[in-house]
């Protein structure tokens, strides 16, 4: 049974009869996982047989159609829905169900986005199935100072700040859609050339001279978007060994405290891009 508002549309079985998966306009097969029986694994539609492309296309689809009356301003309670019921098989994560529920112009960029060479490096891994490599996109241009400064609560909800940047930009125009993508696109192709594939990677807590492996999505927001300003400001890197700075930044106790401490508090969001700022791009912080 499909769960769907009267504006936005799962496409999923369309687009696997149709043959072409509209989020990435890649040949949509089955994946190869073993819970589907082996005469279907890893085929497309065209590859199904006669009476197989019949069955699916005879089948009727039960929908229940959900339209947000009240409030008439965004889609808050279409969200929670999906959450909410969304309570058998595999539980989604957060931006698989904006990726139902913000089906748009915006959605379609952090597909584009997530399919960037360095930024695929500075993740660290293939495409996630699971989309939270498409959520630190949007955790980037969502948590740009500019928008974070037009929060007026001292704690913010990360997952309700990011379902309400995304229904704001859901139909982005061409202008502004192009901006967005220059923007992160330049900030992660100089992040990869000035640190390369470990920008985002934190201290190990019991050796303080060795990177850990993982990826720290408050390193993340914090380098990247001191990153953009940077670039918007035409600023230059800070005098030093680039690394160095970072490594300076990230042994900092504030900057430390910013991005493990109460991490979704407005002012450790600024402090933490403000401490990036200063000693990647401005004086070092001396």
């Amino acid at each position: 049974m499909l769960i769907i508002d009267g504006y936005q549309r799962i496409l999923t079985v369309y687009d696997y009869v149709r043959g072409i998966f509209s989020g990435d306009n890649k040949v949509f097969k089955l994946s190869k996982s073993e819970k589907i029986n082996s005469r279907w694994r890893g085929k497309a539609f065209s590859e199904l047989g006669d009476a197989e492309q019949r069955r699916i296309r005879n089948t009727t689809i039960h929908a229940i159609i959900f339209i947000q009356e009240h409030p008439s301003e965004g889609d808050t309670s279409l969200y929670q829905v999906f959450e909410r019921i969304n309570t058998s098989g595999r539980t989604l994560m957060p931006q698989e169900i904006r990726n139902c529920v913000y089906q748009g112009k915006f959605n379609e960029l952090l597909f584009e986005l997530n399919r960037h060479p360095n930024w695929r490096r500075l993740f660290g891994t293939e495409e996630d199935n699971r989309m939270r490599d498409m959520e630190c996109i949007l955790r980037f241009f969502a948590l740009h100072p500019d928008e974070v400064d037009a929060i007026d609560k001292e704690r913010i909800s990360l997952k309700k700040h990011l379902n309400q940047f995304m229904k704001r930009h859901q139909d982005i125009d061409g202008e502004s859609r192009e901006k967005l993508k220059i923007t992160f696109l330049e900030s992660m192709d100089l992040i990869m050339k000035t640190w390369g594939e470990s920008a985002f990677h934190n201290l190990s807590p019991s050796d303080p001279n060795r990177l850990v492996k993982k990826f720290s999505p408050t390193i993340f927001d914090s380098i990247s978007n001191a990153t953009a300003m940077a670039l918007e400001q035409g600023l230059a890197l800070a005098p030093g060994d680039a690394e160095t700075n970072r490594r300076r930044l990230i042994q900092d106790d504030d900057y430390r405290a910013a991005i493990s401490k109460e991490t979704m508090k407005k002012n450790s969001i600024e402090a933490r891009i403000s401490l990036a700022f200063s000693y990647l791009f401005g004086d070092g912080h001396e």
